[in-house]
């Protein structure tokens, strides 16, 4: 099965902040959190990841991290210049 990816940062983020950010995407039910990485000529540092199982289960699952990212106040770790009003809803 491949892989879902998400969330992705561009933002360098601590080693314990990424631990943290890792537990949060495994208890929504996704595979982990990837980061800090850094590629040559690219500013990606980070995303999520989870199994791919289609539309309407990817976006949930996207949902449901990042809504706990908020609730968890890290977002402003990995999304700094995000308007996260929306996640709150």
């Amino acid at each position: 099965m491949s892989e879902y990816m998400f969330g992705i940062t561009r933002v360098r983020v601590s080693n314990s902040v990424a631990k943290k950010l890792d537990a949060i995407c495994k208890a929504e039910g996704g595979t982990g959190f990837t980061g800090p990485v850094s590629f040559p000529g690219n500013d990606i540092r980070g995303w999520f990841t989870g199994p791919n199982l289609g539309s309407p289960f990817d976006k949930d699952l996207s949902n449901r991290v990042q809504n706990a990212i908020v609730k968890a106040n890290l977002d402003r770790f990995i999304w700094p210049d995000l308007d996260n009003a929306y996640l709150k809803g």
